[in-house]
């Protein structure tokens, strides 16, 4: 442009010459646009510097006023020329040592703009050090998260080395870029620091870099730092500080780190407690025994406000009889003794009620040695059913009376005293003639009524001091202390005459002889009642000293023989769901062989019994039950009776059972073992034990007749039983809208423990929807199924 003008405009020289008004607007113009040619950069370092951090700042106005003294100088010495040219003068000393001073000046001014010392850049920066302090204390003490501390932290990292942008990884993988850098961009640059990250300066293609390692427990961080157009230096000194600030920041994000697990896992043990509480458990922490905490479901369990409670001994809210006990057990496990952690009490509530609890503790000892948290568990439901339950089993749910298991016992009790003060005792078994043509005749429902009749007569017309309980089906059983077999027998004669409906009765009894045991005394009345109604029905007879002997006895004689020669066959009752008649399972039934096929069934087991046979039919029983349920349609269940006697003989163990299996291809799963009532249980340790040998193996559980015989509340609590089978005696109760008191409690234990409901005696075809009613899923009787032999069953894929 210059070269243009010139070319144009044809400017005089010489001391004479004299410049038109064109000429000097030409002249002025060029040296102007000159001038704003050469000061463009200081005014761009000028206004890039407004809103930088100190250092940068000083640098960028350094350089601005840098180019503007060149300029100057440059504009005074041009103008000094123009005008010594056109007068023909030189420039006067005067002028030229300012601009030589000028232009000197001006090249430290540019250096401390391009490259300043550490000296001039702490100087520069001293202005902010206090602010600095107090924000990055605030940053690194005070910020609540993550996301807050790194986009923060972020940015007092550029302000503190003077940095353009940069991006900052955390130890867990959140990235934070400053305004402008895209995550791709971001990405980019952290890929430029491979781990491990080195701190320190570096030129790369990137331009001017910082890096600092930010480790952590979750990994390793990284903060980098890149100089801009106008922050063209990052040196030691800036590495140094920014390292420095790594270190605190790096442990900020730790304790953040710290901060959240810690909330997140308060949250979650809250969400924890709220789920205690829905479900109506109580959760506590004590110190000492005194509340420190307690959920809305202990408060409300209680009845006492949160206030009341705090610091409060709890030991105060049990029954004055407990205290004692439970301030010894909570002084035992301060003491680090071996007091129950969980353990069954009570307590009192605000306004009076006791309620039964169930009690876990767990002492907390990082909270010091005195402080443990508990659950409590409302459990007074529980407790009145088992009350129930425990009624129940004592007593015969059809009669009222005792059962057999509490009159096995108090036969017990009565012959201890009769040996102690060597006084007389007699047992009669008494049995209503032909009870099966009345049953027959009248209906069940009837039958059950006089057997009810029966006891309610029977119970007015007996002595205080005697014990009635029904033995078995149509049987009762007396004890009757201070009573020789002469008198005994003249009871029996009043009971007889008590009958209502005219009913008949036979009647055994024996006198005990002083050395005998109990069973053997029950034989000879059993055995005495048997030569009644062989003799003549409603007769009474009386067992002679030492005499004995089955009540069926032709199977004396032929057990032995069935024994040996396996005449043993299995028929099959099927087991059907309530809810639409389909198979369930089968239950296995032993059935005598052609030649015996007409004998009693209870009557082979009960000789059995007293033969000292029970392991051996019992054996035969699960081995043809097996073995013909080869042709059983393939789907249900096979129920498969065993005595406990046998279950818990450790010569037929479970491996036994195994290999019989394996004989016939059936599986354990399939196989639900049904234990009978013929005995009693003593031994529940026992009994545990081996069920959980067959249940690693698959096999499930049934107790039969619930409600009659031999299954106790201790045997159903012991057993764990899944199926529990419902006596056919409480199956024919159930014909009203609302069930009785003990199948009430029995469903009640059932659905508490998880097992299925079976209903035996199903008779009536209206029968299945009252047991549904109930609560009761599953029945078997000849309402719903006849047993039969396999070949008489048609094959039908499960239900």
């Amino acid at each position: 442009m210059v070269t243009a003008a010139a070319l144009v405009v044809h400017l005089p020289q010489g001391s004479g010459a004299h410049y038109s008004p064109l000429q000097i607007g030409v002249v002025l113009a060029l040296i102007l646009l000159w001038a704003g040619c050469v000061s463009e950069p200081a005014i761009t370092f000028w206004r890039a510097g407004r809103n930088r951090p100190r250092v940068q700042r000083a640098r960028l106005r350094a350089l601005s006023g840098g180019y503007l003294g060149l300029v100057a100088g440059l504009l005074v010495a041009m103008a000094a020329g123009s005008v010594g040219a056109a007068s023909g003068r030189t420039i006067s000393a005067a002028l030229v040592i300012p601009i030589d001073l000028v232009f000197l000046a001006m090249v430290p001014v540019l250096y401390a703009g391009f490259a300043p010392p550490r000296w001039l850049r702490r100087l520069w920066r001293a202005h902010e050090e206090d602010a600095y302090r107090r924000g990055v204390q605030a940053l690194l003490v005070f910020s609540a998260d993550e996301a807050t501390l790194s986009a923060r932290a972020l940015e007092w990292a550029t302000r503190l080395v003077g940095a353009d942008a940069g991006v900052l990884r955390t130890p867990s993988g959140r990235l934070v870029t400053t305004p402008g850098m895209s995550d791709a961009d971001a990405e980019e640059l952290v890929a430029t620091a491979t781990p491990p990250f080195t701190s320190g300066a570096a030129k790369t293609a990137h331009g001017e870099r910082l890096v600092a390692s930010l480790p952590g427990e979750g990994g390793e961080g990284v903060l980098v730092l890149v100089a801009g157009p106008f922050s063209p230096f990052l040196g030691g000194d800036e590495a140094r500080r920014l390292g420095l600030y790594a270190t605190s920041l790096t442990a900020a994000l730790e304790r953040v780190r710290t901060v959240e697990a810690l909330a997140h896992q308060t949250a979650r043990m809250e969400m924890l407690l709220e789920a205690v509480s829905d479900l109506g458990q109580g959760l506590l922490v004590t110190e000492a025994g005194r509340m420190v905490y307690a959920n809305d479901a202990y408060i409300e369990m209680t009845g006492y406000t949160r206030e009341e409670l705090q610091g409060r001994n709890l030991v105060e809210l049990a029954p004055e009889e407990l205290r004692e006990e439970l301030a010894a057990r909570l002084r035992s496990r301060l003491a680090g003794g071996d007091a129950p952690m969980h353990y069954e009490s009570a307590m009192v509530t605000k306004d009076g009620r006791r309620i039964d609890t169930e009690v876990a503790l767990r002492m907390l000892p990082d909270e010091g040695p005195r402080r443990m948290f508990a659950i409590v568990r409302d459990i007074t439901e529980r407790k009145r059913a088992q009350i129930r339950l425990a009624a129940a089993a004592r007593l015969d749910p059809l009669t009222g009376v005792a059962n057999r298991r509490v009159w096995e016992e108090e036969l017990q009790r009565v012959l201890t005293r009769a040996r102690r003060d060597r006084k007389p005792l007699s047992v009669a078994i008494l049995d209503l003639d032909n009870f099966k043509g009345f049953n027959d005749d009248w209906g069940h429902p009837r039958g059950d009524r006089l057997l009810r009749d029966v006891a309610t007569a029977w119970s007015h017309a007996l002595r205080d001091v005697d014990f009635l309980a029904r033995y078995g089906g149509d049987e009762f059983a007396v004890v009757m202390p201070g009573c020789a077999g002469v008198d005994a027998r003249a009871v029996l004669q009043r009971l007889r005459e008590a009958t209502p409906e005219r009913q008949q009765t036979s009647g055994g009894v024996a006198e005990w002889d002083g050395k005998e045991s109990a069973d053997e005394l029950v034989g000879r009345a059993d055995a005495a009642l048997f030569e009644a109604k062989r003799a003549h029905r409603g007769s009474i007879a009386i067992a002679a000293a030492g005499a004995g002997g089955d009540r069926f006895t032709g199977w004396s004689s032929h057990i032995g023989r069935l024994l040996d020669e396996q005449r043993l066959r299995a028929a099959y009752q099927p087991i059907c769901r309530l809810a639409d008649g389909s198979v369930f399972a089968y239950e296995a039934l032993a059935r005598p062989d052609a030649s015996e096929a007409n004998a009693s069934v209870e009557e082979l087991f009960a000789a059995a019994h007293r033969l000292g046979l029970t392991r051996d039919l019992d054996w035969l029983s699960r081995k043809v039950a097996v073995r013909d349920a080869r042709h059983l349609p393939d789907g249900p269940l096979l129920f498969v009776n065993v005595s406990a006697s046998a279950l818990l003989d450790p010569v037929h163990d479970v491996d036994q059972m195994l290999l019989l299996l394996a004989t016939t291809g059936r599986r354990p799963g399939g196989v639900v073992l049904e234990i009978s009532e013929r005995e009693a249980i003593s031994d529940l340790r026992r009994l545990r034990e081996v069920l959980a040998c067959y249940r690693r193996e698959g096999f499930r559980f049934a107790l039969d007749d619930v409600g009659e015989g031999h299954s106790t509340l201790e045997v159903l609590v012991a057993a764990e039983a899944e199926y529990i089978k419902l006596a056919a005696s409480l199956t024919r109760r159930i014909d009203g809208e609302r069930p009785d008191a003990a199948i009430r409690a029995i469903t009640t234990f059932a659905a508490s423990t998880g097992a299925s409901l079976v209903a035996e005696g199903v008779e009536n075809p209206a029968a299945p929807a009252a047991l549904r009613r109930a609560g009761i899923g599953l029945g078997q009787g000849f309402a719903l199924g006849l047993p039969a032999f396999p070949c008489a069953l048609t094959r039908q894929p499960a239900a």
